[in-house]
């Protein structure tokens, strides 16, 4: 009697079963961690647009370039946000009277965050609306009234969720 030294189908089956249960889950853990990237991306890339902001700001100050009184970032809606700096609307006076807003022309450049992030929260969507502007040349933030820190929430599509403050002082910091 001859003896075959090979596997069964029944053996075969189950190794293949287990084999594509790890892969599922690998994957599916593989697609989280995708979605946890983009967002402490995302979450640096607003940090970075507000440090550049603050930057320009004090280098405005040394230089004393152009007619801009402050620079900031403004959060158009949930994915897109543009740095932007605030002209003097009215040049010929010693004093800078920007108009603390973003307007037309006003833009130096916009950035869009993963299309699996989004801003969020109630300081973000709806109640605040306002840029977050820093003035030259003591880097003043302009903000809501009342609000002593202004919060930027980014939150993915799997409900994680990046905190990024920005204080009176103009201390940007991120939880």
């Amino acid at each position: 009697m001859e003896e075959n030294g090979g596997f069964t189908l029944i053996e075969a089956v189950v190794v293949l079963s287990i084999t594509m249960i790890f892969m599922g889950m690998t994957l599916s853990y593989n697609r989280g961690s995708e979605t946890n990237i983009a967002l402490f991306t995302d979450e640096a890339k607003v940090v970075a647009a507000l440090e550049r902001a603050k930057s320009l700001a004090l280098q405005k100050r040394s230089e004393g370039s152009d007619n801009a009184c402050g620079f900031g970032v403004f959060f158009k809606d949930s994915k897109t946000f543009v740095i932007f700096k605030d002209l003097d609307v009215n040049p010929s006076l010693d004093a800078c009277d920007g108009n603390l807003e973003f307007d037309p022309g006003e833009e130096i450049e916009t950035l869009v965050l993963d299309r699996r992030i989004i801003f969020t929260g109630s300081e973000r969507i709806g109640s605040y609306t306002k840029p977050i502007i820093f003035l030259s040349p003591y880097l003043e933030v302009k903000k809501v009234v009342g609000v002593d820190n202004i919060k930027i929430m980014v939150e993915s599509d799997t409900a994680r969720i990046k905190e990024i403050i920005v204080d009176s002082a103009g201390v940007v910091s991120t939880r």
